[in-house]
């Protein structure tokens, strides 16, 4: 749960008779075959050394380094909706925090034409054996990312890129 989600929380406990609003229920996110955490909570990712929260306990222009300097462990989160990596050692080995930026519409009514850092990406997670995994973040622009060497288009088509990419010129 992000805190989005919070908020209707907040707003149910200010009006108990409105319990059909716990998002949780709204949302019916374990009926869609989602576990559920409460805002702030770290979980752990497919088992891996990876852990995963919504984000929000450490927001500054450095966010992914404080993030990772503070919690002491791989971690994805998504709470600034902009895209940072922080790599740190510290006595229990190398540590990443990746914030994945967002998937929302990046100019909105309440920003009053203020310019955000905002960036649409998403991520892929392969993991390895021993629980260590490689994350690789994909831009999205103009609602398509590539991948493989294919354009992946949001509305689920792909593709295929006959011309090569520059990076393989």
């Amino acid at each position: 749960m992000g805190n989005h989600e919070a908020w209707y929380n907040h707003f149910v406990e200010e009006n108990p008779y409105l319990e059909e609003y716990l998002p949780e229920r709204l949302f019916r996110i374990e009926n869609r075959g989602y576990k559920w955490y409460p805002y702030g909570e770290l979980f752990k990712v497919e088992g891996s050394k990876l852990y995963a929260y919504h984000g929000g306990h450490y927001t500054s222009v450095n966010h992914s380094r404080i993030t990772v300097q503070n919690l002491g462990c791989n971690v994805i989160y998504g709470h600034t909706h902009d895209c940072q990596r922080s790599v740190m050692q510290h006595i229990s080995g190398v540590h990443i925090a990746q914030s994945m930026g967002c998937l929302c519409k990046v100019q909105k009514d309440f920003l009053k034409g203020r310019k955000v850092n905002w960036t649409h990406n998403v991520g892929i997670i392969d993991f390895f054996e021993d629980g260590w995994f490689n994350l690789i973040v994909l831009d999205i622009h103009n609602g398509m990312t590539t991948w493989n060497n294919q354009i992946i288009r949001g509305n689920n088509g792909i593709r295929r890129n006959n011309k090569k990419s520059k990076r393989n010129k």
